[in-house]
């Protein structure tokens, strides 16, 4: 499958600003399914200083520097890029939940694997799960991804942080960042380790063609690797995806990450998004 992406992104400010240094991530991320036919990133004022870079997650970033005050930010990010299916029928080297991992794995992966305090009604439903998988981990992974697109009404939030998976679970509505963070919640309090991914997807959300960023989370499956599951659409993430960033937490994926220097200026943010899939 090809994406033919263009995310254009656009700052203003009341007055003009001085903006600090800023990450860009909005590159596809070095995946072994995904190839890069093209990437342009074009800003606006022209960075000082312009570098990519691998991050610690292994992300592709863009870090950016200024040095003159600007009234506006735009950020203009297009790519052309090749997805090829992978999903293959794996079996994890160990059964049994909690997840187990080796001695290696487990140092490796110790940052992914922080398990969160569960309130009563997520924690009813991880052991709701667990019996229900009979203790096998890709069982357990795919009733988690069902039981959250049945019982979990999506909807368009733009702005905003995640909510938290009480809150989530509780409105029984939810983004795609907050299915996400919920899933994500409920596989470390199994022993997973799981991380939060932003990127594109070739469906659109809604009827009239809008298109949004998306959000998913991966699982480190053990003996297998990371494998993306996707709650909005109760699926396995495949080639109908394209992972820019991948993170401990929601705020790590984040597209742009920066802020400006000096006192509080009104400013407003606004984006278009153009994805063509073949």
């Amino acid at each position: 499958m090809q994406f033919r992406v263009r995310h254009l992104t656009h700052y203003s400010y009341a007055r003009a600003v001085n903006l600090a240094p800023h990450i860009i991530r909005l590159h596809p991320r070095a995946d072994a399914n995904v190839l890069v036919q093209a990437y342009t990133c074009d800003i606006d004022p022209v960075p000082r200083v312009c570098s990519y870079c691998l991050d610690d997650a292994g992300n592709v970033v863009l870090r950016v520097e200024f040095d003159t005050p600007t009234l506006q930010l735009q950020i203009d990010s297009c790519f052309v890029a090749d997805t090829r299916s992978n999903v293959h029928d794996l079996q994890p080297v160990a059964a049994g939940l909690p997840a187990h991992y080796s001695r290696k794995e487990a140092e490796s992966l110790k940052a992914y694997c922080e398990q969160p305090v569960l309130d009563a009604v997520a924690g009813n439903l991880l052991d709701e799960l667990t019996l229900a998988s009979h203790g096998q981990p890709l069982l357990f992974l795919d009733a988690l991804n069902t039981y959250i697109y049945r019982h979990i009404k999506r909807e368009i939030r733009d702005l905003g942080a995640p909510q938290t998976p009480a809150q989530t679970l509780t409105r029984r509505c939810g983004a795609c960042r907050d299915l996400a963070v919920l899933f994500i919640a409920v596989c470390r309090a199994q022993g997973f380790a799981a991380r939060f991914v932003s990127g594109y997807q070739a469906k659109a959300e809604v009827d009239h063609g809008q298109r949004y960023m998306h959000a998913w989370p991966e699982v480190y499956v053990p003996g297998v690797g990371w494998r993306g599951y996707d709650p909005t659409h109760a699926s396995l993430v495949d080639d109908a995806h394209v992972a820019v960033a991948a993170a401990f937490s929601p705020a790590g994926a984040a597209p742009v990450e920066g802020s400006y220097y000096g006192e509080a200026v009104r400013s407003e943010l606004s984006f278009r998004l153009s994805i063509e899939v073949e």
